[in-house]
């Protein structure tokens, strides 16, 4: 029983080693990329939403992202939807959500990143939501959602 329980020791602690050196690889990393994410979110979001300018998400948008688009005119109707809310006025710190990484046969790795960031327009506020794709060294928008109490009816 007594070399039972130290077989068994022996093996926990290999474990909390092997533990500790993945999280000492990869919780950096995963920090790293959040803050390459969010640096992409604060550079690339407000020319989007400033007077809402379709265009300006376009270039950013993964193939993915246009794609999902039921047709080629499903954006621009979307974009004059959201121009109800008017002009930006102001935008909040974007607040990181969850960061995923991994590796497909088709694009290589990578990093998947969701940011939520709070804005005011003229209209009221919106939250707008985004997920991120970094693919080959390149972040893009990936996902793009705008929520706001202002498009409901009086």
């Amino acid at each position: 029983m007594k070399k039972a329980f130290t077989i068994l020791g022996y093996v926990a602690a290999v474990i909390a080693v092997v533990l500790a050196i993945v999280a000492a690889i990869f919780i950096p990393r995963a920090f790293r990329l959040q803050k390459e994410g969010l640096s992409y979110v604060k550079a690339n979001l407000r020319p989007i939403v400033e007077n809402w300018d379709e265009n300006a998400l376009r270039v950013r948008a993964t193939p993915a992202l246009l794609e999902n688009a039921k047709s080629p005119e499903e954006l621009s109707r979307l974009f004059r939807f959201f121009k109800n809310l008017g002009a930006l006025k102001a935008l909040k710190e974007p607040v990181p959500g969850n960061v995923k990484s991994g590796t497909n046969m088709k694009d290589g790795s990578y990093t998947v990143a969701d940011y939520t960031i709070d804005g005011e327009f003229e209209k009221g506020p919106a939250r707008i939501s985004l997920q991120l794709l970094k693919s080959k060294d390149t972040w893009k928008i990936n996902g793009f959602r705008v929520n706001s109490d202002s498009f409901l009816p009086k």
